[in-house]
């Protein structure tokens, strides 16, 4: 029988084979495929690590660099004032570029991410600091040099600097180079030097746009590219740019396993610049400062101000609108509802995260109509302040420092004035009407003294020769005892005293001597009932000072009783002022009133006002006038109109100073 089924022996085995041989082949292939691809990962892996750490370093390399630039912008100022102070020459070793240097890098803490000491106070000391930028920079020798040349630190900014000021590579690329003597030259590449005696060069100027011989220590020059709105950048202000030039060298210092360098070494150049910037905006202080609003609450009426506004903290109320200019402050800025300035609606804030950075990208510009300090990075606004030090004769003659100008010099008002008039005498302890004066004067560079006595030489008004004598005494109408100034009369009589004419005897200082009277007291601040004090009278035709102005100085009380500079005559030529112009004058007191009677008088006030306040507890209200009553000038009876300083020629002889630190790089 046959069968319908045939069956073929072991013929499924045999197709289970074929296909297991199949199988194992897949396998193989698939496994190669893998491994291939594991090792293309890996290496790929290994090469991003690689550059992975490669740009970490570089990255570490540029924080630690940029660390020690903003120490140095922190740290030359300081070292720049010790050169000007009392015996800064017998330690000077201190005050050198290569000690500056080293105090940056270890400011910065430029050679360690975190040092062993801290390791150890934090409990780390076993930890593996895995920061291939960590290096030990012996000194800042290592890296720091001038630009051009061996030797030193730094290319000072002066015009002995030729081998930097001719190199092709940097020429057109410097700042202009200040004219001094060899010797304050040499002192420059070796310390942070600020002088008088660095002044503009005719043959090296590009920047300044006034006659650097009419206008030498300072002139008009651009503003420069920082966010930092002291004015707008690439405006014209008054200031003197003093500059250093050096080079960094970061990277190349690790090394791969290999010996490689992981960071390439990099080599940059720099220019810091301490710009000495007179006070010249419209309103200004270094303390707090509220701006829009008088301390009674009172908004600001008839008031104008065109110009920028700068304080160390401002506060702006009452829907303060600046029409032109823009806000800074150095440490704050409180922006009430309603602050605008050039049109531009301000935020109070701005300066959060994201948000002044979203505004730079809405308005298409770097700039803000509010900035602070902080906003620029390698920036330092530095206001030379010395409060009520700044209204007294010092107390010892600074010697033995390297720069030229000491520090007395330049920070303070009452030594710089070249006529002093000093009360050594009173009526008594009761009484403080002056009865004595010494008067010291300028005949060309020499100082001459001479004396005032009544009774003997110092007639009263109404006795002869009394109307000729530029001071006098009076009881004034609110009880005080006075020494009455009357400016007009002044330049007639120094010359008949031999002395030299208006622009040399352009500053008057008004000041007591108690060490020649026990019975003068000493001004205090408030100012205390029973003090001398000083009364301004004959002073509305100040002309006579127009080449250079007048700047009157005193610790006491001031008073103005009558009309104060309102006679107007022709600019100097090639001044670059157009217009109405006044001579320059400045007023320095810790108090001043406006009247002496007991009636409160209307104040109409133009040009330029601040402060010597010092302190951030009280703010200042720069229009908050007192009345010779003691009472407050009310808003209403206030006209202000305050406008910014634009050229060298407004400046008065004795004026506030602000130093702009900073730190670019040349491209």
């Amino acid at each position: 029988m046959n069968s319908p089924f045939k069956i073929r022996p072991n013929a499924g085995h045999e197709r289970r084979r074929q296909r297991g041989y199949a199988s194992m082949a897949m396998v193989a292939v698939v496994g190669m495929i893998t491994l291939f691809g594991l090792l293309v990962t890996y290496r790929d892996a290994m090469r991003s690590h690689e550059s992975e750490k490669r740009s970490q370093i570089r990255l570490d390399y540029t924080q630690k660099e940029d660390a020690f630039l903003r120490a140095l912008v922190a740290n030359v100022p300081n070292r720049a004032i010790d050169a000007m102070r009392d015996q800064s020459r017998s330690r000077a070793n201190n005050l050198t570029w290569q000690q500056i240097f080293n105090e940056a890098i270890e400011m910065a803490n430029a050679e360690q991410s975190i040092s062993a000491q801290m390791l150890i106070d934090t409990g780390l000391q076993d930890a593996i600091v895995a920061n291939p930028g960590d290096d030990d920079i012996a000194s800042s020798g290592s890296i720091v040099t001038p630009v051009v040349g061996s030797g030193g630190y730094v290319n000072p900014g002066v015009t002995q600097s030729s081998p930097l000021l001719l190199d092709s590579r940097f020429s057109d690329k410097l700042p202009d180079p200040l004219a001094t003597n060899a010797a304050v030259a040499l002192d420059d590449s070796l310390h942070p030097v600020i002088t008088h005696e660095k002044q503009f060069s005719a043959g090296w100027n590009t920047e300044a746009d006034l006659s650097v011989d009419q206008y030498p220590l300072f002139n008009r020059i651009p503003y420069p590219n920082i966010r930092f709105g002291y004015t707008t950048p690439g405006n014209r202000f008054v200031a003197k740019r003093n500059w250093w030039a050096f080079s960094v060298r970061f990277g190349g210092q690790a090394a791969g396993a290999n010996g490689d360098e992981i960071a390439p070494l990099l080599t940059k150049h720099y220019v810091l610049s301490i710009y000495e910037v007179p006070s010249q905006l419209p309103i200004s202080a270094e303390s707090f400062m509220t701006v829009g609003r008088h301390a009674d609450g009172t908004l600001w009426s008839n008031v104008a101000v065109d110009g920028d506004i700068s304080a160390g903290i401002l506060q702006t109320e009452g829907g303060f609108a600046l029409p032109s200019g823009k806000l800074s402050g150095r440490r704050g800025l409180i922006l009430g509802a309603g602050t605008s300035a050039g049109g531009q609606a301000l935020r109070d804030d701005f300066d959060d995260l994201g948000v002044r950075e979203s505004i730079f990208a809405s308005e298409d510009s770097d700039t803000y109509g509010a900035s602070l300090s902080a906003n620029s990075g390698r920036v330092a606004f530095v206001p030379i302040s010395r409060g009520l030090d700044f209204y007294r004769l010092p107390p010892i003659n600074e010697t033995n420092t390297i720069s030229p100008t000491t520090w007395d010099e330049y920070s303070t008002g009452a030594i710089n004035c070249r006529t002093k008039v000093i009360v050594t005498k009173v009526e008594a302890a009761d009484d403080q009407t002056p009865t004595r004066l010494e008067i010291r004067y300028r005949a060309g560079t020499v100082e001459q003294v001479a004396t005032l006595e009544r009774g003997v030489n110092w007639p009263y008004a109404g006795e002869s020769g009394g109307d000729t004598v530029p001071f006098q005494t009076e009881h004034t109408e609110n009880g005080r005892k006075a020494l009455v100034v009357l400016p007009e009369r002044l330049p007639d009589y120094l010359a008949n005293l031999g002395g030299s004419t208006p622009d040399v005897n352009n500053s008057l200082l008004l000041t007591v001597d108690k060490a020649r009277d026990p019975n003068i007291l000493e001004p205090v601040f408030p100012s205390v009932e029973t003090e001398t004090v000083v009364v301004l009278k004959e002073s509305a035709d100040l002309t006579p000072w127009a080449q250079g102005g007048l700047s009157i100085v005193t610790n006491l009380r001031l008073y103005f009783a009558d009309n104060f500079n309102i006679v107007s005559t022709n600019p100097p030529a090639g001044s670059g002022v157009t217009g109405e112009f006044f001579p320059p004058v400045s007023v320095f007191a810790p108090e001043k009133r406006f009247g002496t009677t007991l009636k409160i008088r209307p104040v109409d006030f133009s040009g330029q006002v601040g402060t010597l306040s010092e302190g951030d507890a009280v703010p200042f209200h720069p229009l908050d006038m007192k009345a010779g009553t003691h009472e407050t000038v009310t808003g209403d009876l206030i006209n202000a109109d305050l406008k910014p300083i634009v050229s060298p020629a407004q400046l008065p002889p004795i004026y506030l100073m602000n130093w702009l630190v900073t730190v670019e790089e040349i491209h």
